[in-house]
């Protein structure tokens, strides 16, 4: 039936739409409860680990890069300074295998040169540490020119502090395959003093006296820290031969014309270890500073053990003579009133070791009876009680 639009129908229609109108808002559905963040599982460290090894280049030695990855997560690693701290024993077990892994095969430096081209700064500042502590332990074989240049354009890449650490064992490496003339375009830079200096300090252990010439144009370098570094760099070459002695003691004869007191006392330092001919010149020079009133040139401790009853030089044993004038040397040091307590003591020292005679018993029951807190007593106490009765000679 057809239906008729009414007033009626058209009221109720309206009041429909409103009461809908009005209720539609409170109506409406409920916002969604928002979801919990999906908790991503931190990776398992272990498996992390032998995820990477699996994909590790096959020179790499696993067991080091191990060890150098646990050392970046569970050692305190001061990036900045270029330092380590951890538990002792397990650091030095990783210092062992990188010390075997050395020896027989190159994976050490070879694994080194990966991580220091791939690692983190945190397992870069490992392996640099490491393995500074590793060669000192055990130097290795010889590697081949390849993995050294790698390490030189790592080394060059390095914040100072790294490179601080990798310095003495590139340099024995590069001196070990003859590529030393690669090395000095990467230190001989403004600004490289403190590397320059850690590599020519070290450069003569397995280069020799091919570096010869370039320590003495080093040595003479506006940078005082440059230059004592080239003029310290002969303490490295042990087992010097004889032809190799008396070239780098010449050397130091002539440095301690310098006029730079610091590079005098270097020279003074090592000519005394360069057997008799050389010890003239340190004690000719030391009685004259002596007699003009001012400090030996390098100190006393140039004159241990000299002239002990067992003391043995390889380039000349002191003559008497000389041992007679480091005794008469001693003698002033120990009774000079003016000279600093502790040289005195030193003296004493000297006296009582290498000239155990009634002399140096008198003195040294003297200085002993003398005020008991101060040093040259306690020293010349201690004298005493090696200079028993049975040990005192004649004379020397």
């Amino acid at each position: 039936m057809k239906r008729t639009l009414t007033s009626k129908n058209v009221l109720r229609s309206l009041w429909l739409f409103a009461f809908v109108g009005a209720c539609f808002p409170g109506c409406k559905r409920k916002p969604a409860v928002p979801q919990a963040p999906v908790q991503v599982k931190p990776a398992d460290p272990a498996v992390e680990l032998e995820e990477t090894l699996a994909k590790l280049p096959t020179f790499v030695d696993k067991d080091v890069y191990k060890g150098f990855w646990n050392m970046a997560r569970r050692c305190n690693v001061d990036v900045a300074r270029s330092a380590l701290s951890c538990n002792s024993d397990y650091f030095e077990n990783i210092v062992k295998i990188c010390a075997r892994g050395l020896k027989p095969r190159h994976g050490v430096l070879q694994t080194v040169s990966f991580v220091l081209e791939t690692g983190d700064d945190k397992m870069k500042t490992a392996a640099a540490e490491l393995l500074a502590r590793a060669y000192a332990k055990n130097a290795g074989t010889v590697p081949n020119k390849e993995i050294t240049r790698k390490l030189m354009a790592q080394f060059a890449a390095l914040p100072e502090a790294q490179a601080l650490d990798v310095a003495p064992v590139l340099t024995h490496v590069v001196g070990s395959v003859g590529l030393e003339g690669e090395l000095y375009p990467l230190i001989d830079q403004p600004g490289k003093q403190k590397l320059a200096s850690a590599v020519y300090r070290n450069i003569m252990t397995t280069a020799r006296l091919r570096v010869f010439e370039k320590l003495w144009d080093v040595a003479r370098s506006d940078s005082l820290e440059v230059s004592v570094a080239a003029v310290e760099a002969p303490r490295a070459l042990g087992g010097r031969t004889l032809e190799e002695n008396k070239q780098v003691c010449d050397w130091m004869k002539d440095l301690t014309k310098d006029t730079r007191a610091v590079i005098v006392t270097r020279a003074h330092a090592f000519l005394a270890s360069c057997g008799s001919p050389y010890l003239e010149n340190v004690l000719a020079s030391d009685e004259a500073r002596l007699a003009a009133g001012k400090p030996l040139a390098a100190g006393l401790d140039v004159y241990q053990s000299l002239c002990g009853a067992d003391a043995r030089n390889a380039y000349g044993d002191p003559t008497r003579a000389q041992c007679s004038r480091l005794k008469k040397l001693a003698l002033a040091v120990v009774k000079d009133a003016n000279a600093r307590e502790g040289e005195r003591v030193q003296a004493l020292g000297i006296l009582a070791e290498q000239f155990p005679d009634k002399e140096t018993l008198a003195l040294a029951t003297r200085f002993a009876e003398g005020d008991a807190a101060s040093a040259l007593s306690r020293k010349a106490h201690a004298a005493l009680q090696d200079l028993g009765a049975g040990s005192v000679s004649q004379g020397h």
